[in-house]
């Protein structure tokens, strides 16, 4: 078996794929909104179906807490920051949501 391919044959592979990336591109371009929508919809029917919904919520909220702890430690950092600028050179504060 051979193990290597030539400089020519990299080329050509690689032309290939990218004549393929682009004809789905177009492809993908052109296919009617609905379509796109009931193809989702199917995949959505499938994943529950499946379920996928009870496990990906659960993903979801581990990953929402995660951000909001991130989120947090951000701003108290900010506010930090903020408090050894004297209040004078402050321009305005950070509206807290």
């Amino acid at each position: 078996m051979k193990n290597r391919i030539t400089r020519a044959e990299a080329k050509a592979f690689r032309d290939r794929w990218s004549m393929v990336s682009a004809e789905e591109l177009m492809e993908l371009r052109s296919t009617p909104f609905l379509q796109k929508f009931h193809q989702l919809a199917a995949l959505m029917i499938s994943a529950e179906q499946l379920g996928w919904n009870k496990k990906l919520a659960a993903e979801e909220a581990e990953v929402r807490d995660r951000w909001n702890r991130l989120r947090r430690a951000v701003q108290a950092e900010i506010k930090d920051d903020l408090e050894m600028i004297p209040a004078k050179w402050r321009k305005k504060e950070i509206k807290r949501r």
